[in-house]
């Protein structure tokens, strides 16, 4: 078995199994959120995990607040 990293290479039909599970993702998100004005919308759902794609790093509360305090309009 090809190996990718220490992880087994995905074959096409793995791909094609994550596209379907993006795509179901994604209606059931806008179905549930058709009629909700976009400010309350929930979290757009996050793609199925592929080999090779770097895990997300995780934002600390404390930073996310210094990246709104520079980038708030000013006025």
């Amino acid at each position: 078995m090809a190996m990718n990293e220490g992880q087994p290479l995905w074959s096409r039909t793995d791909y094609l199994i994550a596209d379907l599970i993006d795509a179901t993702n994604t209606c059931t998100w806008m179905v549930q959120n058709k009629d909700i004005p976009r400010r309350n919308q929930s979290k757009f759902p996050d793609p199925y995990p592929r080999p090779g794609d770097a895990p997300k790093k995780k934002i600390s509360a404390a930073a996310l607040e210094s990246f709104r305090q520079r980038t708030a309009p000013k006025g």
